[in-house]
């Protein structure tokens, strides 16, 4: 099926050669051939483990892993008797894979440097050092297991002068009931 330009824009090769250097297996395209949505999707080669451990229901049923999926226009409604619209006209089909090789890793808007700095940030903080994230993590769960401990003693402490205040009769208390006295012991 032809798709126009407009639709199916191409990524400029700069951007392609940029990502293959993060990772060879990378791959930009425009979403809404496979998505419906008009942004980059950057989308990953799947090792072939794991592309049979995703799909494996497929692979061994032995049904077409390929769907034709209705392609509606919005612009064109079709009514019913009412005049409710029912559903729109349909203007073609789709070839839908439902087990691709690439799997969707993040959307950008645009192609740019800044994309291409927030990809080279991720594969460095999830692929190239996970032995420095996860002392991160162990940090940050330490301190906030000290944040939690630091409440509690502040908590204690709280209800230690309340009740030392309590016992010298340096707080006020007030009696229950119709009388009120300053003077009442606890």
């Amino acid at each position: 099926m032809w798709v126009p330009e407009v639709i199916r824009p191409e990524p400029e090769p700069w951007f392609v050669r940029e990502i293959k250097k993060i990772d060879p297996n990378l791959r930009v395209m425009w979403g809404y051939e496979r998505y419906f949505t008009h942004r980059w999707a950057l989308e990953r080669k799947m090792t072939p483990e794991r592309y049979h451990a995703a799909y494996k229901s497929i692979l061994e049923s032995g049904e077409s892993r390929f769907v034709d999926r209705p392609i509606f226009d919005s612009n064109r409604p079709i009514f019913d008797d009412r005049g409710d619209i029912v559903t729109y006209e349909q203007v073609g089909v789709q070839r839908f894979d439902l087990a691709p090789e690439y799997e969707w890793v993040a959307w950008f808007d645009h192609l740019n440097e800044e994309a291409l700095t927030r990809i080279r940030r991720s594969y460095a903080w999830e692929r190239n050092h996970p032995i420095s994230r996860m002392k991160f993590e162990q940090e940050q769960e330490r301190q906030a297991t000290e944040e939690r401990q630091k409440a509690k003693r502040k908590e204690a402490i709280r209800e230690g002068v309340e009740e030392a205040f309590h016992a010298l009769r340096k707080k006020v208390v007030f009696g229950r009931g119709a009388t009120r006295s300053e003077n009442n012991t606890v």
